[in-house]
C-alpha cells in the first residue's frame, strides 16, 4: 500500500468508529514497541515513540476524529 492508501484507510477507520481511544492507542503502541524493538531500527523506533507522544497530547475524548 502507498502512503496515500494508508492515510485514506486510517481516515475511513476513524469515520467508521473503528479507531482506538487515545489511551488504548498508547497501550497498543507501547505493546507493539516492546514486541518489535529487537527488529526495529533506531529511526523507526523513534518515529513510533513520537507518534505515541502525539497521541498522548490528544484530549481523551477525541477518539472519533
Amino acid at each position: 500500500m502507498t502512503q496515500t492508501d494508508l492515510v485514506v484507510l486510517m481516515a475511513r477507520l476513524a469515520s467508521d468508529g473503528c479507531s482506538f481511544a487515545p489511551s488504548d492507542a498508547i497501550s497498543a503502541l507501547a505493546e507493539m514497541l516492546e514486541r518489535l524493538r529487537p527488529t526495529l531500527d533506531q529511526a523507526d523506533h523513534e518515529a513510533l515513540l513520537r507518534i505515541g507522544a502525539c497521541i498522548w497530547r490528544l484530549p481523551s475524548g477525541s477518539a472519533t476524529a
